[in-house]
């Protein structure tokens, strides 16, 4: 009884997790380009797409959340920068905030950097503004906090 329980615990937790990342892969594809590492980097054309997948991504979560009990805690920072295509290999310093917003986000927020809400023509809801120290940056970063919960 206790193994039969276990089992359906594991399987439930496997179809939850393999859920999570086909719609969050799904949403990279979309974007046009994705890199799979630690990390899952999308590029977009503009900031409004960006800013808007990121919600969805987080909003999908959510709901995965709510019907399985189980979803994992996703950190996602959005930047806006030139980048560097080296072969279908994205690089440069926008990249590298990006990243930095990234790892200053909690799970479950959605960060975008000032400059980037400023060039977004939509209007998204920003839940708190903060600045950041991130690695490799000379002066503080500001940074907003998206409330995804209504742009999605």
């Amino acid at each position: 009884m206790t193994s039969l329980a276990l089992k359906s615990l594991w399987a439930r937790k496997v179809r939850a997790l393999t859920t999570t990342f086909a719609v969050v892969i799904g949403v990279a594809f979309m974007a046009g380009s994705y890199v799979l590492t630690d990390t899952i980097f999308a590029a977009f054309d503009d900031p409004d797409a960006a800013i808007s997948c990121a919600c969805a991504i987080q909003a999908s979560l959510q709901r995965q959340q709510a019907e399985h009990g189980y979803a994992p805690s996703v950190r996602i920072g959005v930047h806006a920068d030139e980048v560097t295509d080296r072969g279908g290999d994205l690089a440069g310093r926008g990249v590298h905030l990006a990243a930095r917003v990234m790892a200053a986000a909690e799970g479950g927020e959605v960060l975008v950097t000032s400059s980037t809400l400023g060039e977004a023509s939509g209007s998204f809801e920003i839940a708190e503004e903060r600045e950041i120290d991130a690695k490799g940056v000379g002066a503080p970063l500001s940074v907003a906090r998206i409330g995804w919960a209504r742009a999605a």
